[in-house]
């Protein structure tokens, strides 16, 4: 299934929440400004996906929206500054020898180049976004706050467009995903766990 453009997606996100969840709509930051955005990249040296930039273009971040559970989307400023905390990591990692007691991806024992991590939770995990530049699909992955990746099964983890739009429809439709069903309280939205 092809995912609507990431603005489709915002749009149903923001009217529902407008309709259900004021507070947690209130609480959506403005648009990334595209300087920010292109010098984050080049401080990085890593290519932002054309996916998450109309997303950071929408809003930066999410704020206190909750997308999922308990994850937010970060701000470019909160993209940075993760990232360079996990190759700093990776590096340390690297050095002290502790990588043979890990399993490796290309070498790699917690963070690859290639990972961009776009959304957290209070935890210290994240959702990650693989840049490879020959992948037609951004594939998300979840890092833990142990240093576990996983790539979750469902087609709404194939990139940040299935993921938003799988949001959208759980939302709309007061359905529930992942095992969370979406309800509000006092005007703000929280992720309930089903069974």
């Amino acid at each position: 299934m092809t995912p609507r453009p990431i603005n489709s997606s915002w749009d149903r996100l923001e009217r529902w929440l407008a309709a259900h969840a004021p507070r947690t709509f209130a609480s959506l930051p403005p648009a990334a400004d595209q300087g920010a955005i292109d010098a984050a990249q080049a401080l990085l040296g890593q290519r932002f996906p054309a996916e998450l930039v109309e997303s950071l273009l929408r809003h930066d971040g999410s704020g206190y929206f909750d997308v999922l559970g308990s994850f937010q989307l970060m701000s470019t400023r909160e993209i940075v500054s993760t990232r360079q905390l996990a190759t700093r990591l990776e590096e340390e990692t690297q050095r002290e020898g502790r990588a043979v007691h890990l399993i490796l991806r290309e070498g790699y024992a917690l963070w690859h180049p290639s990972d961009l991590p776009f959304a957290s939770n209070a935890g210290g995990s994240h959702w990650v976004l693989d840049t490879k530049p020959h992948d037609a699909t951004r594939r998300i992955t979840r890092h833990d706050e142990l240093g576990s990746t996983t790539y979750p099964p469902r087609e709404m983890w194939e990139s940040l467009s299935h993921l938003l739009e799988s949001v959208a429809t759980a939302l709309e439709t007061s359905t529930p995903l992942e095992r969370r069903l979406p309800t509000t309280t006092d005007g703000r939205l929280t992720w309930r766990i089903t069974h």
